[in-house]
């Protein structure tokens, strides 16, 4: 199994440097012994596994007493193996419960028709991705956004200039003058939105 080591201080992938008998990076020029290399490593993984750690839970279902592990930014969702809904009653606190929620456009139903429709256009798509069972899997997501008001107030500074041209007989004169510029301004945003997504959620919305 091969193994390729990135340098630790621009990223760059790094090559063998047999004079050295150490790994040397052809960017920035640094050199790193395997040992080196090898215990960074593992400590990149264990932050890893502490930071995926971090962001999944662990639940039981009621119903069936199945253990559920999600990650920290789901309410709810449908148990696994009995298919019961499961709401996280902690997720949900006084400070942080939403002032409004927007209701789904269709329902599921016709997301499953759109769906079939959409892809028995395509080819190459594998039978099992197309079968009911799947489908009946599938759940809407609520996207969080945060919405906010902002009074900003801002001054500019800068110079300017004006450049004239006269003529005298043969002698062209060029005039510059400078002088000083200021500008103040307030402006008021309004329902500005923003994603309240964590991680890779952020590119679904």
């Amino acid at each position: 199994m091969s193994v390729t080591f990135k340098c630790p201080n621009c990223g760059g992938t790094l090559i063998f440097d047999p004079d050295t008998q150490q790994f040397k990076c052809e960017y920035c020029m640094s050199f790193f012994t395997e040992e080196y290399l090898q215990n960074e490593a593992k400590k990149e993984l264990k932050k890893e596994e502490e930071r995926k750690e971090s962001e999944m839970n662990v639940f039981h279902c009621t119903s069936c007493g199945a253990e559920i592990v999600t990650d920290e930014t789901r309410g709810a969702m449908e148990c696994f193996y009995c298919h019961s809904p499961l709401v996280f009653s902690k997720k949900f606190t006084d400070d942080l419960a939403p002032d409004y929620i927007i209701p789904f456009k269709i329902s599921k139903e016709k997301m499953q028709e759109g769906f079939f429709k959409w892809a028995g256009k395509k080819r190459y798509i594998q039978k099992g991705f197309l079968s009911k069972n799947k489908i009946d899997k599938v759940n809407g997501v609520y996207f969080p956004y945060w919405i906010s008001n902002h009074d900003v107030q801002a001054t500019y500074k800068g110079e300017g200039t004006t450049v004239t041209k006269t003529t005298s007989g043969n002698t062209e004169i060029t005039t510059t003058r400078y002088y000083n510029v200021v500008r103040k301004g307030r402006i008021l945003f309004k329902n500005l939105p923003r994603p309240a997504l964590k991680g890779a959620d952020k590119q679904l919305a």
